[in-house]
């Protein structure tokens, strides 16, 4: 209970794993304690809910350009998980044009790639 009173006590205020061992180590010493403290912060609830996120923001989305022509500017998704078919088909390439909204299905093998089809 001292983990948990030194690192959510109202002057500890849920610190990070260094600063609440810093404030154990002043009082405790056990084998593995680093490693039980990184794990006890690790499952602390309410530290997980307020984690600063260490990333960097995400970029703004950016649209595509506008298709001007036909088959200009395609889009290209593969379905996989489908039923196979007698001619041994368990995947869909769907092709569509951006212009015209033309659809192209392709029926093929989950297991291709870009090399082995085209």
């Amino acid at each position: 209970d001292n983990l948990l009173d030194s690192h959510t006590a109202v002057f500890a205020g849920h610190m990070g794993r260094d600063k609440t061992e810093e404030q154990v180590r002043r009082q405790f010493y056990w084998r593995g304690m680093t490693e039980d403290i990184g794990n006890f912060i690790k499952t602390c609830q309410v530290c997980q809910a307020h984690k600063y996120k260490q990333h960097a923001k995400h970029g703004l989305c950016t649209p595509l350009a506008l298709a001007t022509r036909p088959f200009w500017s395609i889009s290209l998704d593969l379905i996989t998980g489908l039923p196979m078919t007698p001619q041994k088909h368990n995947a869909i390439i769907t092709v569509v044009d951006r212009f015209t909204k033309m659809v192209v299905l392709i029926p093929c093998d989950s297991s291709i790639s870009g090399l082995s089809y085209w």
